[in-house]
């Protein structure tokens, strides 16, 4: 079908608004995907570079969750997580294997406006994955916290290949310095 759409689409300058779906459709797959054992420069704003890490337990709830839903066996919500018996908590991280990481985290960097990291893809589809569970978890989190609703996110993350050690360097170098730099 969309073959179909694509056909239609090149002899009609402005198609029909009925067909505009598959625009948005299609926008949802990355045009260059992620690689396996690639190591990546992540990066999102939030939405109108509004504050949103504005306390230490706002950092908290983002950094949690950027440890546990690494892990493949992880299958929790982060808000169900939390409404276990601290005693389970544990039971529950002491069993997650470290052989099943879909990412590894090298560095990251949670700034009031926006968050870095750098990671390595262990699975396909891995950082998708591990990103969609972290910004959602934290947009439930801040928007049931400030009582508002849409979105929290500017839109998808952004990556940038790190294709050599010198790269690697400077961009760790960059994310831990970008607190001190915007003060």
């Amino acid at each position: 079908m969309p073959v179909f759409l694509l056909k239609f689409e090149v002899f009609l300058p402005h198609p029909p608004r009925r067909w505009m779906w598959y625009n948005s459709y299609m926008a949802q797959y990355r045009q260059n995907p992620l690689v396996n054992d690639q190591i990546y420069h992540i990066y999102n704003r939030s939405i109108a570079k509004y504050a949103i890490f504005n306390s230490n337990q706002d950092f908290d709830r983002m950094h949690q969750p950027l440890n546990l839903y690494r892990h493949k066996s992880f299958t929790y919500k982060y808000s169900a997580f939390l409404n276990l018996t601290s005693g389970n908590q544990i039971n529950i991280i002491q069993n997650l294997p470290n052989n099943d990481l879909i990412v590894e985290i090298i560095a990251y960097c949670i700034m009031p406006t926006h968050l870095h990291l750098i990671i390595k893809q262990n699975v396909d589809g891995g950082i998708v994955k591990f990103m969609a569970r972290i910004l959602n978890s934290y947009s439930r989190y801040f928007n049931t916290k400030h009582q508002r609703t849409g979105p929290l996110w500017s839109g998808r993350f952004k990556n940038v290949l790190i294709e050599n050690d010198e790269q690697l360097l400077h961009m760790s170098r960059y994310i831990h310095l970008n607190p001190t730099s915007a003060n």
